[in-house]
């Protein structure tokens, strides 16, 4: 989360948004105010949409514009940066 944080920093034209599918709101507020994340953005909600195909956390879904699910990544990401850097260098320049 922490790297996220720092990701979400270094492209403010990104939008971010951690989503904590434990359904606890405030244990997410509580978890957040500890770590510092003050600039993440989280959403809370019970379990996971089933258009994103995943069963197993943590995970990283990339977005497009347009809403189109365009990377997912199960797990823990080894370089929070480097892979969603690639990830988003790939994405189409916006008109």
């Amino acid at each position: 989360m922490p790297a996220l944080q720092e990701f979400q920093n270094l492209h403010p034209g990104a939008n971010f948004l951690a989503v904590d599918i434990a359904g606890n709101a405030e244990q997410a507020r509580s978890f957040l105010a500890a770590h510092r994340l003050e600039t993440l953005r989280v959403a809370v909600t019970n379990g996971w949409p089933q258009e994103f195909g995943i069963n197993g956390t943590p995970a990283t879904i990339v977005i497009d514009r347009f809403g189109l699910i365009q990377f997912v990544h199960a797990g823990q990401l080894p370089n929070v940066g480097a892979i969603l850097g690639k990830d988003l260098e790939s994405l189409p320049a916006p008109e």
